[in-house]
């Protein structure tokens, strides 16, 4: 047992160190190679399926423009019809370089479809902002129904409350566990966007930073006593348990 988690551990953090270098596609091959065997344990497959999200995002981010483009007409079919998400953050590439005012009637079904993750829509949104739309959105999340102006949103990194959450993660998880940590960032982010526009209650930073600490644990299979780690924060249990929940609610 012991070696198969050892096994485990060594292949998180390989995939985590090739992430941190942008070697994104020699990480994207082991992320699918591992997932396509017959048995991995359930906890990590949850984080293999994070890192997966995380590298197709990245992906995404960096591909450099080139002279290939989609249609606006391509790019349409795919907002409009249920697909994958990695079809959609591709399709929000080509995006990019395209007057999204021209497709303003699609988009606003698309932040109302359902099927459409809450990560994706805050995405789009964020290309709206770029491009300089000040139209205020109506845009269906599960955690609510949302009038949103694109123009309004502070990009994730310069949210105030994530830096503070951040900063507790770096005392608390970095030194100790860089993967943890690395996970922890990501379940941070993804808390981030699922939640938006909100965020934080009462500036509740301790509590939220002790849920994702808690959380990362967890996926890494590893024994810890929530009440514990809340008493090293100072902070209520059933406060942090609150942040548990969503987290726990979160796809990931």
């Amino acid at each position: 047992m012991s070696t198969s988690l050892n096994y485990y551990d060594e292949l998180v953090n390989e995939i985590e160190i090739l992430i941190d270098n942008n070697d994104y596609s020699e990480a994207l091959v082991k992320i699918k190679t591992e997932l396509t065997m017959p048995y991995i344990p359930q906890h990590i497959e949850k984080m293999l399926e994070a890192l997966l999200k995380e590298v197709n995002v990245k992906m995404f981010e960096q591909q450099p423009n080139t002279n290939t483009t989609w249609s606006l007409a391509k790019i349409t079919e795919i907002l409009t019809n249920s697909t994958d998400e990695e079809t959609q953050l591709l399709a929000f590439h080509y995006l990019k370089d395209q007057n999204l005012r021209k497709i303003l009637p699609v988009i606003r079904e698309y932040f109302m479809n359902k099927k459409v993750s809450n990560f994706a829509k805050i995405y789009l949104l964020y290309l709206l902002k770029e491009q300089e739309i000040t139209e205020v959105f109506l845009v269906q999340k599960t955690n609510g129904l949302f009038k949103l102006n694109p123009q309004k949103m502070i990009p994730y990194q310069d949210e105030q409350q994530v830096k503070l959450v951040m900063q507790l993660l770096d005392q608390w998880v970095y030194n100790d566990n860089p993967s943890l940590y690395h996970t922890c960032l990501y379940l941070l982010e993804t808390y981030y966007y699922d939640l938006y526009p909100h965020f934080i209650v009462n500036n509740e930073i301790q509590a939220l930073a002790v849920a994702i600490i808690y959380q990362g644990q967890v996926m890494y299979n590893e024994k810890i006593d929530v009440t514990e780690l809340a008493m090293q924060f100072n902070v209520a249990v059933p406060t942090v348990q609150k942040y548990l929940l969503s987290l726990n609610n979160k796809k990931l």
